[in-house]
């Protein structure tokens, strides 16, 4: 007899299994995949204006590949620290604890493990199965729903549950979804949402494809000034402060590591503006004086700039050198545990304007 568990089930040589064990089954556990169970890359809003991002992630049609959840190289890319890099290294992109539930619910021979994948299983099936077995859970689950409509889950679901004459359980654990099943309670446990992000080198190549033969252009455009470090000063600034000290491993996950240099504003300066501060390329020396952070958040580095004509967005100058995605640099004022650094070092910079990336219709 064939369930409805396993239409969308892209594990078919579990489906004589999921037959033979579905009366007995006194608990079904499912985990979501993207951005629960894993760090699902996300446009870099440090790239990308927002009205771009929102052109790439709420495109209504899961077909069309100017949609950024339709990009199978988006996954493929996943976890490179180099553009050359072939391997796929997804070290840090798992949620642990999830990772932990799922080997308990798949020890237990009365328990359906389940993952809910909302994506084109025709695309994504192979990516999807590639990257569980980087995490050694390829084998964990009694069955791998796919499908791109996000109200599938439910569907299949509640059409199972009657077929579960001993069920006295549905957990479904998740950061967007809430489960809705007909006739039976569900336990909806809410994890974090976690995200990554892709080399940028790699992430404007990926946008740049999803536009071709699109009526959209990508653009240049200032988005901020900046003391900006140079490349080997940024190297020395990481090397010196991205230690277990001061931003514990644990902590890193999903933290977005800038280290770019000081902001001076936010806009475009005027000319009278930049002669006042010396004009673009103006060198400076910054001197390292003291870190702080708010722990899981936002972590920065208070700075002195050997400039009498310096100005900065905040006062004192500071530095932010890692933060999560949604952390805004006004937090910085909340941060309470400055420490003086152990060492005294200095490092290079020049004015220079922060550019980012915006996606226009082409003109006619």
């Amino acid at each position: 007899m064939n369930v409805p568990l396993e239409h969308g089930n892209i594990l078919k040589h579990k489906n004589d299994l999921i037959r033979s064990s579905l009366a007995s089954v006194e608990r079904i556990h499912i985990y979501e995949f993207d951005n629960a169970l894993f760090r699902t890359p996300l446009p870099n809003a440090h790239l990308f204006n927002a009205e771009s991002i929102d052109l790439m992630t709420k495109n209504p049609d899961p077909l069309s590949k100017f949609n950024w959840f339709s990009s199978v190289r988006v996954l493929k890319e996943v976890g490179k620290t180099r553009v050359d890099e072939m391997s796929l290294n997804t070290e840090g992109l798992w949620n642990d604890i999830l990772r932990q539930l799922i080997a308990e619910s798949n020890a237990d021979k009365n328990t359906l493990t389940v993952l809910s994948v909302t994506r084109i299983p025709e695309l994504f099936t192979s990516m999807i199965l590639r990257l569980l077995k980087t995490a050694q859970l390829d084998d964990c689950f009694d069955c791998i729903l796919m499908n791109e409509d996000p109200n599938y889950l439910d569907l299949i679901v509640s059409a199972t549950t009657p077929l579960c004459h001993e069920l006295k359980e549905i957990t479904c654990y998740a950061a967007s979804k809430q489960l809705q099943v007909d006739g039976i309670g569900c336990l909806n446990i809410s994890v974090p949402f976690e995200s990554s992000y892709l080399l940028p080198q790699l992430e404007v190549a990926i946008v740049q494809e999803m536009l071709l033969g699109e009526p959209f252009e990508l653009r240049r455009s200032i988005f901020s000034s900046y003391y900006m470090l140079s490349p080997a000063s940024r190297q020395e600034l990481l090397r010196r402060t991205v230690t277990e000290d001061f931003i514990p491993l644990e902590d890193r996950p999903g933290l977005f590591f800038e280290g770019e240099g000081v902001l001076i504003g936010k806009n475009q300066l005027s000319q009278s503006k930049l002669d006042e501060l010396g004009g673009i390329s103006k060198q400076v020396i910054i001197g390292a004086v003291s870190l702080g952070s708010v722990k899981g958040r936002i972590y920065a580095m208070r700075v002195i700039i050997n400039d009498e004509n310096a100005q900065t967005y905040l006062q004192p100058p500071v530095i932010v050198i890692a933060r999560k995605p949604d952390a805004l640099l006004k937090e910085i004022e909340d941060i309470e545990n400055w420490q003086t650094t152990r060492e005294l070092f200095s490092l290079e910079a020049r004015i220079e304007y922060k550019q980012i990336f915006k996606i226009q219709s082409e003109k006619k």
